[in-house]
């Protein structure tokens, strides 16, 4: 019972709240117990029954403005930078010509950013070549003749993959004529 009472307080006042946006007002309402003892809360109480008026005073400053001042509650807090890898060498698409496959692959890493623990992974065709370095280059051998993608991933010590970059190159190597 009591917590139909709050909830009808709680309407009134919603409603009287709507009118403040009018301007400075006095809203009358009435407050009243039936036979159950049940407490009601309304613009006209019911013929033959005692009840008593209240005055609730309305203006146009919102109830709670406070509340939604953001400085209440501190700044918000920045978004954690996210960690980033990228080779940067070779470019996409690069043609390297070495008639022994030979081929480097440099990446830069933002390490800053990069939880403790955290490495990178290499990987060639899909295939791992290097992992758990923080080295900032790769030195290829013996790469066959045609198109390669090359990967880079930054892994955290769990084996979540954070961050990742991948470009495809070419090995061109010279055939001799015989």
């Amino acid at each position: 019972m009591k917590k139909l009472s709050v909830f009808i307080l709680a309407c009134l006042f919603a409603s009287a709240s709507a009118f403040a946006a009018e301007g400075p007002t006095s809203a009358p309402i009435q407050k009243w117990t039936d036979a159950n003892g049940v407490v009601h809360y309304g613009d006209q109480a019911p013929d033959g029954v005692k009840a008593e008026t209240l005055n609730i005073s309305l203006s146009n400053s919102s109830v709670g403005s406070e509340m939604n001042d953001s400085t209440d509650f501190g700044a918000a807090a920045p978004a954690p930078a996210k960690p980033s890898v990228k080779i940067t060498s070779p470019a996409p698409d690069t043609v390297i010509r070495d008639n022994s496959g030979e081929a480097s692959v440099t990446i830069s890493a933002d390490v800053k950013n990069l939880p403790s623990g955290a490495t990178t992974t290499f990987y060639l065709d899909g295939v791992v070549r290097s992992s758990g370095t923080q080295g900032t280059g790769f030195s290829l051998a013996r790469v066959e003749r045609g198109t390669h993608t090359a990967r880079i991933a930054a892994v955290d010590a769990n084996g979540t993959e954070l961050a990742s970059d991948e470009v495809s190159f070419t090995i061109q190597r010279v055939s001799v004529r015989r």
